[in-house]
């Protein structure tokens, strides 16, 4: 909530009015689960969701089947994954609140992963691997509907470090960082080096070599970089 609230005090300090500004999730019940409760000094901020909403602060948005992605590598079903209503029209600025949390399959559940495959219906068939899925994601930022992208924002302040992406307690830390940067290949870099390094210190198996598979193909399709030279790296501590 502080991140989101903070975030539209800055755009409407810069004459920016609410109804410009559209919050979002895929799932109502992730929005209710994390208990959203946006009042800003402003007044109360709207929350959508793209699948079927019943809170009363979330709007339905549904998807959009004029803008699907269909990966013919995949093989089997033909169907779709539609993107959500919400980019149609197209934002004119897309900005990225991941949280900083583990993968089973690909290492990190953060800037790449979440705004994809939250963004598409029919999802779950890019989980038969981490080559699949690292390949969906990548492709599925290069489309269309999120090329506005122009900043993220992931909230590192406590990170989950294994069995994300939904996090347990024991296996939460606190970090207390926010990364931010316009590129999210660069983001994720810095957020799989901070889980890896929880891992070693907890005696768990490795996630680099998953979460790098997830890196390489988001740098080929020149989503963004994840190579050190590249990468000014500045985490202020709160």
């Amino acid at each position: 909530d502080e991140l989101i609230i903070a975030l539209a005090e800055k755009l409407f300090d810069h004459l920016i009015q609410p109804w410009d500004i559209s919050f979002w999730d895929r799932c109502a019940a992730d929005v209710k689960r994390r208990a959203f409760n946006l009042r800003s000094r402003r007044g109360r901020l709207e929350v959508h969701s793209t699948e079927k909403s019943n809170l009363p602060d979330a709007r339905r948005a549904g998807y959009d089947s004029s803008l699907g992605y269909s990966p013919r590598w995949l093989g089997g079903s033909p169907q779709s994954s539609d993107f959500t209503k919400l980019f149609s029209p197209r934002p004119s600025i897309l900005i990225n609140l991941p949280a900083a949390k583990h993968h089973p399959l690909v290492g990190i559940d953060g800037a790449l992963l979440s705004l994809a495959l939250r963004s598409v219906s029919n999802t779950k068939r890019f989980h038969s691997s981490a080559e699949n899925l690292a390949q969906a994601v990548a492709e599925i930022w290069r489309l269309e509907p999120l090329r506005t992208h122009a900043l993220t924002i992931m909230d590192a302040t406590e990170i989950v470090f294994n069995g994300g992406p939904v996090g347990l307690p024991g296996w939460s830390a606190r970090e207390g960082a926010l990364i931010i940067s316009t590129d999210p290949v660069a983001v994720d870099k810095v957020a799989l080096d901070l889980i890896e390094r929880r891992r070693i210190a907890m005696s768990l198996t490795s996630c680099k070599e998953n979460g790098e598979l997830l890196l390489q193909k988001s740098t080929e399709l020149e989503v963004g970089s994840r190579e050190p030279e590249v990468i000014e790296l500045y985490v202020p501590r709160l």
